[in-house]
């Protein structure tokens, strides 16, 4: 079909894969139910770099079949706030739509799909919509180091974005006067505690003497017992 033939995401994807203006112009030819992600899919199977852009395991076959199906039903032929907000939430935790650490099919159709709507975001949505740009401006780049200049221009034009600058957290502020009031108060009473826990450290020292006591009464009183006896043998002398 001359409409798939001529479609910039179909000719960004052809350029990618390294497909001729034959090949592409027979992929985007396969009757009418033919659409912009099965024609991309196609001439994705014919590449060398296959197994990159459609996943070398089930898994990430599937996560990127799943995106590609999502692009083609919510992202054309419009972009909505809502569509755009989803695929940034999406990125919030993960470089790629497909995870992953290198590009995938899914991330090319969806840039190309996403370029106008990105191109023409107010400033004042860009805050809001901060991990697509991110991964869009990641994107791009890996894209333009595949094409030639004027490739990039007849498709899709470089982009400048704007990033929001990073801002980092605030510190935290100081305690109040009343937590300073109570942590010193808190502190005191621990130290008053301490002390109490100390003073009975005595006692033990104090029970041994007093322990020891008894053995030394008994002796003086085993020498008074005696005494008499001694009296009572010097009368007898």
């Amino acid at each position: 079909m001359a409409d798939l033939f001529q479609n910039p995401v179909v000719q960004l994807v052809g350029h990618i894969c390294g497909a001729s203006e034959d090949a592409v112009r027979k992929a985007a030819d396969t009757g009418s139910v033919a659409s912009v992600v099965s024609v991309c899919q196609q001439l994705a199977r014919s590449a060398s770099q296959a197994d990159h852009l459609l996943g070398l395991q089930p898994g990430p076959q599937a996560q990127i079949l799943q995106w590609l199906t999502w692009c083609s039903s919510e992202l054309s032929p419009t972009v909505t706030d809502d569509k755009l907000s989803a695929v940034d939430q999406h990125l919030a935790s993960t470089t790629f739509l497909a995870g992953g650490c290198s590009l995938s099919l899914a991330d090319v159709v969806a840039y190309g799909l996403l370029h106008k709507a990105v191109s023409t975001l107010p400033a004042a949505q860009v805050k809001s919509f901060t991990n697509v740009l991110r991964w869009f401006d990641l994107v791009q780049n890996l894209v333009a180091q595949q094409l030639s200049q004027q490739q990039q221009q007849q498709l899709f034009s470089r982009i400048s974005i704007a990033l929001p600058a990073f801002e980092p957290l605030p510190p935290p502020p100081p305690p109040s006067s009343k937590a300073a009031t109570a942590s010193t108060a808190s502190t005191a009473t621990g130290q008053a505690a301490g002390k109490k826990d100390k003073a009975p450290a005595a006692a033990p020292a104090a029970a041994a003497a007093a322990a020891a006591a008894p053995s030394n009464s008994s002796s003086s009183t085993a020498a008074a017992a005696a005494a008499p006896d001694a009296d009572k043998q010097q009368q007898q002398q």
